[in-house]
């Protein structure tokens, strides 16, 4: 097609510039470092995100992805860990998809559950919900 050449032309010129800007910064140490350092945090950040939505209605899945590939654009870990986890989101997928609605259902309700137990947790360790200690004879 002759529309889209121009367009690949600039996709490329755009990929090579982006890969130059990466070179030259990974040449400075200090900013190689930085930037390291704030694709972990955000890529972390998504991914923690991603998992606290895995259970709930929408695209929890979708957004642990996302993180991973921003943490797999600089640490090969990551990218290890990203093929590893599609493939292991692929079975789990078939396995509930092959369960009946009472299964699916099950599943989902279990996952709920088990985020609503994190949440309490955190909300009794962090204090927001206040623990009353009571003696042993009911007196506070």
């Amino acid at each position: 097609m002759v529309g889209t050449e121009p367009h690949r032309g600039r996709s490329r010129r755009a990929g090579a510039a982006v890969l130059s800007w990466r070179t030259s910064m990974h040449a400075r140490s200090t900013t190689a470092r930085l930037y390291r350092a704030g694709v972990g945090v955000v890529g972390s950040l998504v991914v923690v995100l991603g998992v606290i939505l895995i259970p709930l209605p929408g695209p929890g899945w979708l957004i642990v992805f996302i993180g991973l590939s921003i943490l797999a654009s600089e640490f090969a870990w990551a990218e290890r860990l990203l093929h590893f986890a599609r493939a292991k989101v692929g079975s789990w997928t078939g396995w509930v998809a092959a369960r009946s609605r009472a299964g699916r259902l099950l599943v989902g309700a279990s996952g709920l559950a088990l985020l609503a137990g994190f949440a309490l947790a955190v909300a009794f360790w962090s204090g927001v919900v206040p623990i009353e200690r009571t003696s042993a004879s009911g007196a506070p």
